[in-house]
């Protein structure tokens, strides 16, 4: 009996074979799109014509806690056109608008013609949606920041160095505020590198969106610091430093960013991490006389009792305080395209 002619496959001859049938499939000339690339376009009035505008009913905060969130996390606009042309283009529109106003209210700069020798550094606008713990929505940020790392040392900055609140100090507060049963709230500075005057002579690009008619050869001297320069966070540490030593506070030996009052009737602590605020408190008078003193002299916004901290969910319960940062595990996951991964065991190998 004849055998049956068998062909024997190796790998190599297999992918051969597999060449071939991809050389037959693509011989024929492939389909190409002839469309014109049109070049996007935003003007003073940030209205864009790729945008889509959907009306709804309500306030802003109002639409903002009745939208659920039915996506994963998006990733923030990297540039005013992008943010002008995204479904999300009112929010921002309105938050760049509201960044803008707090800037010329605050006197940030001035107008004047470039002075010979001077090289003005440049400017770009930052975007950012922050997140409830549920992961919906809480707002819409916007923020002009100056391009600092074109600046020159000893030419439009010297020191830089600010100290920032120590993630343990914050630790041990919560479990001191769970002991002695402390009220804990929250408040978050607005335009927080803002509040200082500049010391150096500082000149900056006006801002795209906002080029003033007939005034586009001009620059921005900076009277006040502004997001991005490299002095910025020290100048603000020590307009804060001065402010709430004036009102009768004192350093805390460890960490240079917490400050306490104490008296017989009651005590204070306030934790600042940038321009996030913790106050402590043993009763609730003192926390609302802090909080006038402080909004009497910067722009803040009153976030009532402790919620969320540095991405740490703050949750009050009969016993005390309890932390976990479950929602920003959840977040980096979202972020990451990580959330469905398989399971895997894992076995050590000693070398």
């Amino acid at each position: 009996m004849q055998e049956p002619n068998l062909k024997v496959m190796t790998p190599s001859s297999m992918l051969n074979e597999k060449c071939k049938k991809l050389e037959i499939i693509g011989s024929s000339e492939p389909r190409r799109i002839q469309r014109v690339r049109k070049e996007k376009h935003i003007d003073t009035n940030f209205i864009s014509t790729d945008s889509i505008v959907i009306l709804v009913e309500g306030d802003r905060n109002t639409v903002l806690k009745r939208t659920p969130m039915i996506r994963n996390m998006e990733d923030d606009p990297k540039t005013l056109s992008q943010a002008m042309s995204s479904k999300d283009a009112a929010f921002l529109k309105e938050a760049v608008n509201d960044e803008m106003n707090s800037i010329l209210s605050n006197n940030t700069w001035v107008l004047v013609d470039l002075p010979p020798g001077s090289k003005p550094i440049g400017c770009k606008w930052m975007f950012r949606r922050k997140y409830n713990t549920n992961c919906s929505i809480q707002t819409f940020k916007a923020r002009l920041v100056a391009k600092g790392f074109t600046q020159k040392e000893s030419v439009d900055y010297f020191d830089t160095y600010s100290p920032v609140a120590r993630i343990i100090s914050i630790r041990v507060l919560f479990a001191l505020a769970s002991i002695y049963k402390l009220y804990v709230h929250q408040m978050d500075v607005k335009m927080t590198f803002v509040n200082e005057d500049l010391k150096e002579e500082v000149y900056m690009e006006q801002s795209e969106g906002f080029i003033l008619p007939g005034n586009e050869k001009k620059v921005c001297k900076l009277v006040k610091s502004l997001y991005g320069l490299k002095q910025a966070p020290k100048q603000w540490h020590e307009k804060f430093d001065k402010t709430i030593l004036l009102n009768d506070f004192h350093h805390n030996g460890a960490d240079k960013c917490m400050y306490s009052k104490f008296t017989k009737k009651f005590g204070v602590i306030i934790c600042l991490f940038i321009d996030d605020m913790l106050i402590f408190s043993t009763n609730m008078i003192e926390i609302v006389e802090t909080k006038r003193y402080l909004t009497s002299i910067f722009k803040m916004k009153d976030l009532d009792e402790v919620n969320t901290i540095l991405g740490i969910k703050v949750k009050k319960h009969s016993s005390g305080y309890a932390l976990n940062q479950s929602h920003y595990i959840k977040k980096m996951l979202d972020k990451f395209k990580h959330l469905n991964i398989k399971e895997a065991n894992i076995y050590p190998i000693w070398l």
